[in-house]
């Protein structure tokens, strides 16, 4: 039958690095699964399918180009955290296992005419997503949710299943109680966690539960967030509670792997950067509600945000754009 890889693209280790493992800076881009046609499980076979996955950000000039070069990347079977082996054949690639974890390192010193980092960030949507995200409330539209549904959930009264029910000091037995989350003092900092892993039962044979990402989109204001409707002291009835977003972290991968970036904005030139390993770029608003934001980061409007006045932000995206 077919076979499935997991595919981590990367630079290739550092040549003067000791290091056995060189981290997580080699990350180029988000995992992704391959799949070998079973007609076409072989060497030659996985390497015309990593041609074609990686078609869209790994450049056809320099990489794929008809001119009879070799592909500049390197294809290397990762057997654990510290042991990896190249695959330069059928031999070494009859080793390979269904569901094992391979690596594509780019060369550092043809990185920038191979490898387009634009052009693998871009998201793409396939059809079946938006069924996908669909609640069985029915609230959520093909777009997903909104970070103002997440927070009327998480605030929505609940009543207790018979398996937690309360005890009644006044009656003296069991009931069945309701529980409700509110905010009573809002914070000048909102850090906003959004579940991305739900835990089901029925795991390997190592543990009792599997893990799942949630890949819904969850739209949120950029600017303009309002928490009164959550927030129940009396002295605050009335006041403005406004919140605007100043960073997010982004998670790529699954539940067992992945890549962080983040998406800061500046109090210093006003401006979005992306934050990605050691390598810092301009983004807009536009760039940062992705399926990807994993916590969201805002602060109460009026809030001091420090003395970031005399920093140079281009100056600094120009030091640290560095492989």
């Amino acid at each position: 039958g077919d076979m499935h890889l997991v595919v981590v693209p990367r630079k290739e280790k550092d040549r003067q690095s000791m290091s056995t493992y060189s981290g997580s800076d080699r990350i180029l881009g988000t995992p992704f699964l391959l799949t070998i046609p079973g007609d076409r499980v072989s060497f030659s076979g996985m390497q015309d399918a990593l041609r074609e996955a990686m078609a869209r950000y790994a450049k056809p000039a320099a990489v794929f180009g008809g001119d009879g070069s070799e592909d500049r990347f390197r294809v290397v079977w990762m057997r654990g955290t510290y042991d990896e082996e190249e695959l330069g054949d059928d031999i070494a690639f009859g080793m390979v296992q269904d569901r094992d974890v391979v690596a594509v390192d780019f060369a550092r010193d043809t990185l920038d005419e191979c490898f387009s980092r634009e052009e693998e960030r871009a998201l793409e949507d396939h059809p079946s997503w938006a069924s996908e995200n669909l609640n069985s409330d029915g609230r959520a539209s093909a777009e997903g949710l909104t970070l103002e549904q997440c927070l009327e959930s998480f605030t929505e009264r609940e009543i207790l299943s018979e398996k937690d029910t309360w005890y009644c000091p006044r009656c003296k037995r069991h009931q069945r109680a309701s529980k409700e989350i509110a905010l009573w003092s809002p914070p000048t900092e909102l850090i906003v966690h959004l579940k991305r892993f739900s835990q089901q039962e029925g795991g390997s044979s190592f543990s009792l539960f599997s893990s799942d990402k949630i890949e819904t989109l969850v739209t949120f204001p950029i600017e303009g967030l309002d928490l009164s409707p959550y927030v129940r002291s009396p002295a605050l009835e009335g006041q403005a509670l406004v919140y605007d977003l100043h960073g997010v972290v982004n998670h790529f991968g699954g539940s067992g792997f992945g890549h962080y970036t983040a998406y800061c904005l500046s109090p210093g030139d006003g401006n979005w950067h992306l934050f990605d390993d050691s390598s810092v770029s301009s983004a807009s608003a536009s760039d940062v509600v992705t399926p990807a934001a994993y916590v969201l980061f805002y602060r109460r409007r009026g809030a001091p945000v420090g003395h970031f006045a005399d920093i140079d932000m281009e100056a600094g995206c120009s030091t640290m754009e560095t492989d």
